[in-house]
């Protein structure tokens, strides 16, 4: 009885400090810090088997850490160790505690109520001057949202919720329930298109395309996958037709890759400057390609990079490569990313091949951007690697 009583006080410990996070991404880093903090106090309480989070995101600090023995810039590598601890603080909470599947449909709600907030919030932005933010998407700018304005780490957290409410709404929900479930999916679906930020969509079709893929091979919802197929097909096109702000992002992407593609990089160019920082990244670790540079180091030699071959570009747009293991591999050699993919191996060895397109949305923002570099995106992370661990448990418990 003390045992269900305790587990039972560290489960509405662990809801409450999420709620807080789910607040704080929105709209206060003060919030997020406190309870990316506060949110691993169950670990006092009880302890289970939480080893694979522990060894995963040890190996994902570690090499930070190690390199502070030949980094010069030391404050600018305690940053990046203090931004990666909510890998550890959030992920052991919720390895602490045994969630049921009842508080995990719960839990997902709460935080689509949050994301629905933000929704809200963007559009009322929007209403207030919508030709000028239409205008703006010509030059590679998005609208104002919550997360301080933060649209890729926005999107891709909308993607996550939307995969895990999906994921649990067929097991738990009623009938009633379940369009509910599937109606804020669409809303979230449109947003995402309105809102036109690249990561939120590719994430979304890659999500989509992999689960059809899984439905037709495994021969289950076969007619689900082709209805989702359709509905895909019939967003895209209307969205496409409809919504300036797509139209405008999709022209400007084209107008960008042209660009790149050909060796021109202008200034201002979003996606060019992804790939001078890809470029940048990758010289600078293959210069140093055992230890790297440290993790202190790299802005100053991606500096030095730039004013060497591109010295053009302005000081915005010389930035941290937008790919984590470019970032390891400048950082801490091809040690650094070893340690990075064993890492991520083992926090999400415990997903079963049926979260495949959450994984996959999980691993899609390392690849295209720094997001283990930024607070929004290590808090995303966790929290939604440690939903999906938790789903997969409860599957296996059913």
């Amino acid at each position: 009885m003390a045992q269900l009583l305790k587990n039972k006080s560290a489960v509405y410990w662990l809801l409450c400090c999420t709620i807080l996070l789910c607040a704080g991404l929105l709209y206060s880093r003060a919030l997020l810090s406190v309870g990316s903090i506060l949110i691993v106090l169950p670990l006092l309480l009880q302890l289970r088997a939480y080893k694979y989070w522990l060894i995963g995101g040890l190996l994902l600090i570690l090499p930070v850490v190690i390199s502070l023995i030949w980094t010069t810039h030391t404050d600018l590598l305690w940053r990046s160790v203090e931004v990666k601890l909510p890998l550890l603080s959030i992920g052991l909470a919720f390895a602490a505690v045994s969630l049921n599947k009842r508080q995990l449909f719960q839990l997902i709600w709460v935080m689509h109520g949050f994301l629905l907030s933000a929704i809200v919030y963007t559009l009322v932005q929007y209403a207030a001057d919508p030709a000028a933010i239409n205008a703006s998407y010509q030059f590679a700018k998005v609208m104002p949202v919550p997360m301080d304005s933060d649209h890729i780490r926005l999107s891709w957290w909308m993607v996550l919720c939307m995969l895990a409410l999906l994921y649990s709404v067929h097991q738990l929900a009623s009938m009633q329930q379940r369009y509910i479930a599937y109606a804020v999916v669409a809303v979230e679906t449109i947003f995402l298109h309105f809102l036109a930020a690249k990561t939120g969509l590719l994430a979304l079709y890659l999500a989509a395309g992999v689960w059809i893929v899984q439905a037709l091979l495994q021969k289950t919802y076969r007619i689900q996958a082709v209805q989702l197929l359709v509905f895909l097909i019939f967003i895209a096109v209307a969205a496409y037709a409809f919504l300036p702000t797509l139209q405008m992002r999709v022209q400007y992407v084209l107008y960008d890759l042209s660009h790149y593609t050909n060796g021109i990089f202008q200034q201002g160019s979003s996606d060019g400057a992804r790939v001078l920082s890809w470029k940048a990244g990758w010289a600078i670790g293959s210069e140093n390609p055992l230890l790297g540079v440290g993790f202190g180091d790299i802005r100053t030699a991606i500096d030095a990079w730039h004013q060497q071959y591109f010295p053009h570009t302005l000081q915005a747009e010389r930035f941290l490569p937008t790919n984590q293991w470019v970032i390891y591999f400048a950082g801490a050699g091809l040690l650094g990313v070893l340690s990075c993919t064993l890492g991520l191996i083992f926090l999400l060895r415990q997903l079963s091949f049926r979260y495949l397109p959450a994984i996959l949305v999980l691993v899609l923002p390392l690849i295209t951007d720094d997001s283990l570099e930024g607070q929004f995106g290590v808090v995303i992370f966790a929290l939604s690697a440690s939903v999906f661990i938790q789903l997969s448990a409860a599957d296996r418990k059913a």
